[in-house]
């Protein structure tokens, strides 16, 4: 028994090289891990579309990991290791971490207030959970939220 979870263990730390070594980590660019944005009042469509366009734009100034990326480790972690799911926010900032190899987490929110849409995101240190940045932006038109998204990723990695 002790022998499987020994390989496991070495199997999860194999999958998380390969991923550090297989996507594009340019020279300077930390490692930044982006949870799905939660959707207020909106479709759930319209926060999942601002969600994958914000990881993206972040892909500019971060190595980025989109949250299709961390469910599939997440997922491949807890079978490997026979857990559970995360009990509480800080906990799951943790796990994201530890399995992305990301020390930086961006949360994210799409509302809707009256006639304005409003996306907001959050920039974590997951080890402490403190908020390294955040921004946010409105408009009346849920469509001019994708302009917004490039303008929160400069925000965020300070540009």
């Amino acid at each position: 028994m002790r022998t499987t979870r020994m390989g496991m263990l070495a199997a999860a730390a194999g999958l998380a090289a390969a991923l550090s070594a297989g996507t594009a980590q340019a020279e300077g660019k930390g490692r930044v891990a982006v949870r799905n944005f939660a959707a207020k009042g909106v479709d759930p469509s319209i926060a999942s579309t601002l969600e994958t366009s914000f990881c993206t734009a972040l892909a500019d100034h971060y190595e980025a990991l989109c949250p299709d990326e961390i469910k599939a480790l997440m997922a491949t972690r807890q079978q490997q290791l026979g857990l559970g799911g995360c009990d509480n926010e800080e906990e799951c900032l943790k796990a994201i971490s530890t399995v992305s190899n990301a020390p930086k987490v961006v949360t994210g929110e799409v509302g809707k207030l009256g006639v304005k849409y409003i996306l907001s995101v959050t920039l974590l240190e997951a080890e402490t959970n403190k908020v390294l940045a955040r921004g946010t932006e409105s408009t009346e038109k849920v469509e001019d939220l994708l302009d917004k998204v490039v303008v929160l990723a400069k925000k965020l990695a300070g540009k």
